[in-house]
């Protein structure tokens, strides 16, 4: 039996790759299928315009530049934050206001401009979670809230009017004139107010009940869109369409899944709304639902906690993260998430940042300014209001920055490859790791320059790796500079 090699003496030739964008992460496909552009996972940096920097994290809140108050002074922690809508008709000004159920099941209220500390609302309630709604009530902005105990509360920024032996809600909206409501209970029934009265529940007095015909579990949500209210059950979506000063209404399921529906997913997104399950981000853009989001998906740890937000023409979604075994921000303490999504509409930008227990978003506007607001869990910044930033930070402390590409063979299985040369635009100190023949690591210094690193490694696959701890990070561009022949191959 012998053997003849070919081509055993072929010059290599020069090879360049370039990733001339960074393009975001795509944590759902094979690797081999993925350009180094794409990264498999990355914690803390944003994709906009082809280039990769620092993501988005959090601070105090601030409006005008003027800090907002937090609950420290009070001495009670936040367990929800709201935000009052509210037209001052006698003076013919906003006096909209941050509303805060606490720890100790009370409420509290600070107007957005204006107050440096809390006050509290003078209503009894029950205990458990509160459900918040903006209405008009006798030609007046108003505060409904429901509670666990059969109590319902109008607050109309002066007063407060309780009222006993009501329906208990877990969540409401406005739509026709009427009030809808999801049952604490968690029945398969949606219960609507009388027209213009938000505190009437009789039917004898034109307040009512649909009743859902199948089994797709509790009732989660009920949201406005168009011309239609959206319902969300635990298994399945349907379409409510009635008409003012009428009992006729329409019913229609549009989405049916095997997977749980969570409550605090669902936003109205502009011309969609989009929620997630157990398996992935969902879209209804008015005629059928779609998976959308798919390759961040795979991100998701868990969604027990989840929290969603439409705010600049993204999606924002907290919730908890698969880790790398890395440490990141907030994460030394007890926390049930730890990061959060900002997704643009387009698909052409994204943030995703780790390292904070984000429960909740409030998005608010004052005049030309505005901001999208956060209420924290665990044991970090109980009493704090944060405001979403393109800082990086948690507050003052720097988050820890990663980006890693999938490790790939770049489409050229029938060529033995030498990586020589790896070049790099960037700003900012951080380290690149390569992944080829084992793994090596280069430590790049600050200040906007390009890097020339010399690598000098076989690489018939090849990952990288960037990571930072800096303030500022931003990557523009990234050359590999390869010698590549025809693999030898043997035959009888």
């Amino acid at each position: 039996m012998k053997y003849f090699a070919k081509n055993r003496y072929e010059e290599p030739k020069e090879f360049l790759y370039k990733i001339e964008s960074f393009s975001g992460i795509n944590a759902a496909a094979e690797q081999e299928t993925l350009p180094l552009g794409y990264a498999t996972y990355g914690y803390n940096v944003r994709f906009s315009g082809g280039a990769m920097t620092q993501g988005y994290g959090v601070g105090y809140a601030t409006i005008n530049s003027r800090y907002l108050p937090g609950m420290l002074t009070v001495g009670e922690a936040i367990k929800k934050l709201f935000l009052y809508k509210r037209f001052d008709r006698t003076t013919g000004a906003r006096d909209d206001r941050l509303i805060v159920q606490s720890d100790n099941e009370k409420l509290y209220q600070a107007n957005l401009t204006t107050d440096t500390v809390f006050h509290e609302i003078n209503a009894t309630l029950g205990t458990s979670n509160l459900t918040f709604l903006n209405c008009e009530y006798n030609d007046a902005d108003v505060l409904w809230i429901s509670d666990d105990h059969g109590h319902l509360v109008l607050y109309d920024g002066t007063n407060a009017v309780v009222m006993n032996d009501t329906p208990y809600f877990s969540d409401a909206c406005f739509y026709n004139g009427r009030v809808f409501a999801t049952s604490g209970t968690g029945n398969n029934v949606l219960r609507f107010s009388a027209e213009g009265d938000p505190t009437e529940w009789a039917e004898a007095e034109g307040a009512g009940t649909v009743t859902f015909p199948d089994e797709g579990g509790k009732i989660l949500r009920a949201v406005q869109f168009k011309e239609a209210l959206l319902v969300f059950r635990e298994y399945g979506v349907w379409r409510y369409v009635g008409y003012p000063r009428s009992s006729v209404y329409t019913l229609e399921r549009i989405y049916a899944t095997e997977r749980m529906i969570e409550a605090k997913s669902v936003c109205v997104c502009g011309d969609r709304v989009i929620f997630a399950t157990g398996n992935g981000f969902y879209a209804y853009n008015g005629s059928s639902v779609g998976r959308v989001f798919s390759e961040l998906f795979p991100l998701a740890d868990g969604l027990d906690d989840c929290a969603g937000c439409y705010y600049d023409n993204k999606y924002y979604f907290a919730f908890r993260m698969k880790d790398d075994g890395e440490t990141v921000g907030d994460e030394v303490a007890t926390f049930k998430n730890n990061a959060f999504l900002a997704i643009g509409m387009d698909e052409k930008f994204l943030s995703v940042t780790r390292g904070t227990d984000v429960r909740e978003f409030i998005p608010v506007s004052v005049g030309s300014e505005t901001a999208l607001l956060c209420a924290f869990g665990g044991n970090y910044h109980p009493f704090d209001i944060g405001m979403v930033t393109d800082s990086g930070k948690v507050f003052s402390t720097p988050l820890k920055k990663k980006w890693r590409s999938p490790k790939t063979t770049l489409s050229k299985l029938s060529r033995d490859k030498f990586l020589r040369k790896i070049f790099l635009l960037s700003n900012g100190a951080m380290t690149l790791t390569v992944d080829a023949d084992g793994k090596s690591e280069f430590m790049l210094p600050s200040g906007v320059r390009t890097h020339c690193i010399c690598v000098g490694k076989r690489a018939d696959a090849v990952g990288l790796e960037l990571a930072s701890t800096a303030d500022k990070f931003t990557a523009y561009g990234l050359e590999m500079e390869f010698d590549i022949k025809r693999r030898g191959f043997y035959e009888r």
